[in-house]
Formats: structure tokens, C-alpha cells, sequence
């Protein structure tokens, strides 16, 4: 994982379950763009109730795929 280290350092202060309103501010991005983001499938999610969870890995995993693809531009 190539955002490993700075992913870890950068997602410390947030517990290992992330609420959107986590998410968008670790990504500095909106709630409604980080919405566009699980509905289109690129982080994954689980929802309970009417509560969305993004894992860590999750997040990690979506940094490091975006990352991958800007090296491939």
C-alpha cells in the first residue's frame, strides 16, 4: 500500500470507523462529494440502519487506488 505511512499518520485522530462527516473532513471534501463517492462505488461501506461506516482500510484503500491512477496519467 503505497499511502500506508502518510495514510496512517493522516486518518490518527479518527477512530477505526469513520462517520461521513469523518470521512469528508479526513479527505477535505464535502459530505455530499463523499456520498458520490460510496453511491459510485469507489469507497467502500457499510450501512447500518440509515448510518453509513467507512473502515480506515476503506479509505486507505480508495487513497492508494486514486493515487495509482494520477501515477498512471
Amino acid at each position: 500500500m503505497l499511502l500506508e505511512n502518510g495514510g496512517i499518520k493522516m486518518l490518527e485522530k479518527y477512530s477505526d470507523v469513520l462517520t461521513i462527516e469523518d470521512t469528508a473532513e479526513a479527505l477535505r471534501l464535502s459530505r455530499r462529494s463523499v456520498m458520490h463517492l460510496l453511491n459510485d462505488g469507489k469507497i467502500r461501506y457499510r450501512k447500518i440502519g440509515r448510518v453509513y461506516r467507512i473502515s480506515k482500510k476503506a479509505l486507505l484503500d480508495y487513497l492508494d487506488c486514486e493515487q495509482e491512477n494520477n501515477a498512471e496519467k
